[in-house]
C-alpha cells in the first residue's frame, strides 16, 4: 500500500502530510469525524452558542474545518522551508482536533491555572468589557453590535444616550461595577437601539468615540462598499459547473506578491492532464490504463448523482 515508507521509497525528500480528525495514536484514532465531532472533542462547541443554552442552538459552522486546512498549510509550508535549507522531507501529522482545540486557549488555561470550567457566554466578552454584545435595531432582523472597552467609552455611550437616569447608577462609571448589573445594562441599551436605523446609529456611535459595527447578513456583506473598496472579493467567471459570482480572496494583501485567486473554480478532473502527464510523468499508455480501471476520470459517477 501507499504508506509514508512506501512514498519516501520514491522521493526521500517528499513532504508528507497527514490531517486525520483524532491524530494517529490514542483511543479515538480510528473514529470518523467531521467538523461537528471534531470542536466537540476539542471543547469548543460547549463555548459558543447562547448563554445559559445548550449546545444544540448553536450555528452549523464548524470552524474546526477551516481551521484544520490553515493549520495544514502553515505547517507544510514549513516543512517546504525546511527542506530548501537541508534538503530533508518531513512527515508532518497535524490532527484536527489539536487544530479545533486552539480557538479557545484561554478556556483550558483558565481551568489549568484556576480550576474554573468555562461555558457559552453568547456576545458577552470574555477580557470583562461591558457591555459588549449586539442590540436590536428598527426593522426585521437588523443587528448592532456594541462594545465599550473602557471606562472613558461607557462614559461616552451614557452621554450619546442622553445620560438617562438608570446610567447613573452608582458603580457603572467602572467595568467591574458595570459587570454586577450587565442584565440590567443589556436590556436598557437593546430599548435604547431598538427604534433607531443600523447604520445610522453605527456612524453615530464610531462618531462619538464608540466602538460600534453593523451586523451584516451574507448578501449586505457581498454588497458592502466598504468592503468592495478593500478588495475583500473578486469577480470569478462563470464555469460548465458555477455562475459568475463574487468570491472572498485571501484577507491579506502584499505589497510585491499576487496572492489573490488567479483562476475560476476548477471543473471536476480538469487538471488530471497536467497532474498525471506533467507532474507525475506517466506515458500515454500508464494514463490509459488509469482510465480504464477508473482510478482517473473527469466526469462524476452517475449513481452518485442520482443518490444511489
Amino acid at each position: 500500500g501507499l504508506d509514508d515508507a512506501a512514498i519516501r521509497a520514491e522521493r526521500e525528500d517528499i513532504i508528507i502530510l497527514h490531517l486525520p480528525a483524532f491524530g494517529k495514536q490514542g483511543e479515538y484514532t480510528l473514529g470518523r469525524g467531521y467538523g461537528a465531532h471534531i470542536d466537540s472533542v476539542a471543547g469548543s462547541t460547549v463555548l459558543r452558542g447562547y448563554r445559559d443554552d445548550s449546545p444544540y442552538s448553536n450555528v452549523q459552522v464548524f470552524a474546526g474545518d477551516f481551521f484544520a486546512g490553515m493549520h495544514g498549510a502553515i505547517a507544510a509550508l514549513a516543512a517546504l522551508r525546511h527542506r530548501r535549507r537541508t534538503g530533508e522531507g518531513q512527515v508532518i501529522e497535524a490532527a484536527q482536533v489539536e487544530c479545533s482545540a486552539q480557538m479557545f486557549p484561554q478556556a483550558a488555561l483558565d481551568y489549568a491555572w484556576n480550576g474554573r470550567v468555562a461555558g457559552s457566554i453568547g456576545n458577552r466578552s470574555i477580557e470583562g468589557c461591558v457591555p459588549n454584545g449586539v442590540f436590536p435595531t428598527r426593522g426585521d432582523d437588523r443587528w448592532i453590535a456594541i462594545s465599550c472597552r473602557t471606562d472613558e467609552e461607557w462614559a461616552a455611550l451614557v452621554r450619546f444616550m442622553g445620560s438617562p437616569a438608570w446610567a447613573a447608577t452608582p458603580g457603572l462609571e467602572t467595568a467591574a461595577g458595570r459587570s454586577a448589573h450587565e442584565g440590567m445594562i443589556e436590556e436598557r441599551l437593546a430599548a435604547f437601539t431598538a427604534p433607531g436605523d443600523r447604520d445610522e446609529l453605527f456612524h453615530a456611535l464610531q462618531g462619538a468615540g464608540i466602538t460600534a459595527g453593523p451586523v451584516l447578513n451574507a448578501k449586505e456583506a457581498a454588497e458592502d462598499p466598504h468592503l468592495e473598496v478593500a478588495g475583500a472579493w473578486k469577480e470569478l467567471p462563470g464555469t460548465a459547473d458555477y455562475p459568475a459570482t463574487k468570491f472572498a480572496v485571501p484577507p491579506y494583501h502584499f505589497s510585491k506578491s499576487n496572492v489573490t485567486i488567479r483562476t475560476e473554480p476548477a471543473l471536476f478532473g480538469q487538471h488530471n492532464d497536467y497532474v498525471y502527464r506533467e507532474v507525475l510523468g506517466l506515458s500515454e499508455e500508464e494514463v490509459a490504463s488509469l482510465r480504464a480501471g477508473g482510478h482517473i476520470t473527469d466526469t462524476y459517477d452517475a449513481g452518485l448523482i442520482a443518490g444511489g
